[in-house]
């Protein structure tokens, strides 16, 4: 297991990383989010302020990490990867060409949303973006208010860290498509609710609700 404490230390000791209050783009309050769903907030932010800057401080050490397909990182398990390095290549090359982004805006109501699948999958053990009943995230969105544009969902099981969380997600290993990449390098999504919680096989879940626009019920 990741040592959670060790890598944000870290992270805030590298010169460029954007301050907390920074990576907010409004004063909400943000009471409704848990610690590490305020962390993984940041870290997004981090991401698209800039994804170059990122790619070159965070992403491009993890390279000398690999031993074939396994990743060892400080203080976690070796990871047996699909790819071995050829995704996260990919990645820091898309990332290096990828201009800043606007930074999400937290919101109370995608938030929510989240928190359906997070409180079904806790309980019942699924993987995946349907739930039990065959609902899909447009149809837990709209539970909980109106969106305009597009709408995005990512998932993140097993990852003990904000940091791991979102560079997983990035890196999208063994996802052809690399939905998750694209989603948080979307310019067209600014606004993002997040929920996390226990999961019976993974240990650990988090799930993003984006949208282009949304407002609550």
């Amino acid at each position: 297991m990741i040592n959670q404490a060790v890598i944000l230390f870290n992270l805030w000791l590298v010169p460029g990383a954007i301050s907390f209050l920074q990576a907010q783009t409004t004063g909400a309050d943000l009471n409704y989010l848990a610690a590490f769903e305020q962390q993984v907030l940041t870290e997004l932010n981090k991401v698209r302020a800039n994804p170059s800057q990122y790619a070159e401080e965070y992403l491009e050490p993890m390279l000398t990490a690999f031993e074939g397909k396994i990743l060892f990182l400080p203080g976690s398990v070796p990871l047996q990867t699909k790819e071995g390095k050829k995704a996260l290549i990919e990645c820091i090359r898309e990332m290096k060409r990828t201009p800043a982004l606007p930074l999400l805006t937290p919101s109370e109501g995608l938030s929510k949303a989240a928190r359906i699948l997070v409180r079904e999958q806790a309980k019942n053990g699924r993987v995946g973006h349907l739930g039990a009943d065959g609902s899909t995230p447009q149809d837990r969105i709209e539970q909980a208010g109106q969106w305009k544009g597009k709408i995005a969902e990512n998932i993140a099981y097993g990852d003990q860290s904000p940091f791991r969380v979102v560079t997983s997600l990035l890196i999208d290993d063994g996802v052809r498509d690399r939905s998750h990449r694209k989603n948080i390098l979307d310019q067209e999504l600014k606004t993002v609710g997040i929920a996390s919680g226990e999961h019976p096989h993974y240990s650990h879940m988090i799930i993003m609700e984006m949208a282009s626009s949304f407002q609550t019920n």
